[in-house]
């Protein structure tokens, strides 16, 4: 949990401000003398390293200025970093790169009254894919809301964690046994990994904080996600003793990289017990199943306990139920129709209105899976269908999957199941869909023995941005 000595990406980002009222004409100045002396690049040195997407600019400036680099290749984006380097010395990671490419750069200092900088120039190339993970197939149509996707796939022949761009490049990996992934405000991936925990990693993959899997004491599984207080939630199993019998349930339990401290705040057996909450695929060493946490829009948090076909919001003390939809003791029943098997991804988008990933697994009215938003209504105890979206022709996804909601009110839906597996009809199949069921972007995956668990849009991996597109205008 000791933060990685080598790691200075965060003091760089902390500092980007300065660098930004540099460039919006406050007033600044470099170590040497007035800013409107215009600092030149000295020298630069390309650092690279074993994953194939990782490439770093090195270099020194005659003094301590803020720095802006594009970068591009012919078929590529033209893509801005900036940064603000306290000293001279600078170590800029290039974000977003295209396996098996040759990058043009352009390094140009940034200061108050720069009127004609130095600008360096050079090329970067980067390496093929990893021979597993280019036998993975990431076919991409139409344009999608967010320039990025994460992945976080299973199985063989490549597991760990996937960026792809819009085209279904691959942009960005991570290997391990996903389980999960969310992001901390600066800008920092943390990911849940089977059976090693929980790490904090900067874009281009420096360790900087670690709560390692511990069996039986700290087995947490399935989710993690980042509060606005800077921590982190994650689920953990949770054994307890009933009636003479043990029972693994779950826990919420939240950690805190910066102070080091690990600690649960919830527990499923203190508000549920086996005899009363028992589901259709509650089973002893896996009473619950919990699969997702999520922040409410009252602080409060949902989890979504397929095992029951229930979702519960906790209030954000942690002290009491607000509410439970579907499934036993439910608070809050569905209409007929309206209700969810084995769910994922459950979140509250806003006041009373869920959203959720239906797996439809054991659905009595028959077999498929679809992206559901339930109005509720607290008063009666109910909820009704708001909003569905069931891909033509239907895909039955039984297990895993994702729906995500986009500010422009449309949708992004992860069918993560390969065919084949449980029933599964397939493809893996994520989509982008508008409120009327149109669809504005599709991604299918395909090769090997893979599962998708889920998708998540992005908009950068570090910082960077778009200053053109690839044969567009700027």
């Amino acid at each position: 949990m000791t933060p990685d000595p080598k790691s200075s990406r965060r003091g760089e980002w902390q500092a980007l401000g300065l660098a930004i009222l540099c460039i919006a004409g406050a007033a600044c100045s470099d170590s040497t003398g007035p800013a409107a002396i215009a600092p030149s690049v000295l020298s630069v040195d390309v650092g690279a390293d074993s994953n194939s997407l990782i490439r770093t600019l090195e270099f020194e400036t005659s003094s301590a200025v803020g720095v802006q680099i594009d970068y591009w290749a012919p078929t590529t984006p033209r893509l801005r970093v900036t940064q603000f380097s306290p000293t001279t010395g600078h170590s800029v990671y290039l974000p977003g790169l295209r396996a098996g490419l040759v990058y043009d750069y352009e390094v140009r200092p940034i200061a108050q009254g720069l009127a004609s900088p130095v600008i360096v120039k050079g090329q970067v190339t980067t390496d093929p894919l990893p021979a597993d993970l280019s036998q993975i197939t990431f076919a991409a149509a139409g344009r999608p809301t967010a320039r990025l996707t994460m992945l976080e796939l299973r199985g063989t022949p490549f597991a760990g964690y996937v960026i792809v761009d819009q085209s279904g490049a691959v942009v960005w990996y991570h290997r391990g046994v996903a389980e999960s992934f969310t992001r901390r405000a600066n800008g920092d991936f943390v990911v849940l990994e089977n059976s090693v925990g929980l790490t904090e990693l900067t874009p281009d993959q420096t360790v900087v904080a670690h709560v390692p899997f511990v069996p039986g004491q700290l087995t947490m599984h399935h989710d993690v996600i980042a509060t606005p207080d800077n921590t982190l939630l994650f689920l953990a199993q949770d054994t307890a003793t009933f009636a003479g019998e043990v029972w693994v349930g779950d826990a919420i339990w939240e950690w805190s990289p910066e102070a080091g401290t690990v600690v649960r705040r919830w527990r499923a057996r203190d508000f549920l017990s086996p005899d009363l909450d028992f589901g259709p695929k509650s089973v002893q060493n896996d009473w619950l199943h919990a699969n997702s946490l999520s922040l409410g829009p009252r602080g409060n948090v949902l989890i979504s306990l397929p095992a029951l076909n229930q979702i519960i919001s906790i209030a954000a003390d942690f002290q009491s139920l607000e509410w439970r939809l579907g499934g036993p003791r439910a608070t809050i029943v569905p209409d007929a129709g309206d209700d969810f098997w084995f769910e994922h991804a459950a979140a509250e988008i806003s006041p009373g209105r869920v959203l959720l990933f239906d797996n439809g697994r054991d659905r009595p009215e028959g077999l498929f899976s679809r992206a559901l938003e339930l109005k509720l209504d607290l008063a009666t105890g109910t909820a009704s269908k708001t909003w569905e979206f069931r891909p033509q022709p239907t895909i039955y996804a039984p297990i895993i999957g994702s729906a995500r909601r986009f500010g422009n009110g449309n949708t992004l839906v992860d069918f993560g199941t390969r065919s084949g597996v449980l029933g599964s009809s397939g493809p893996i199949s994520i989509f982008e869909t508008t409120p009327g069921g149109f669809v504005t972007w599709v991604l299918r995956i395909s090769g090997g023995e893979l599962l998708n668990y889920r998708a998540t849009a992005l908009e950068d991996i570090g910082g960077e941005v778009v200053v053109r597109r690839a044969g567009g205008d700027e």
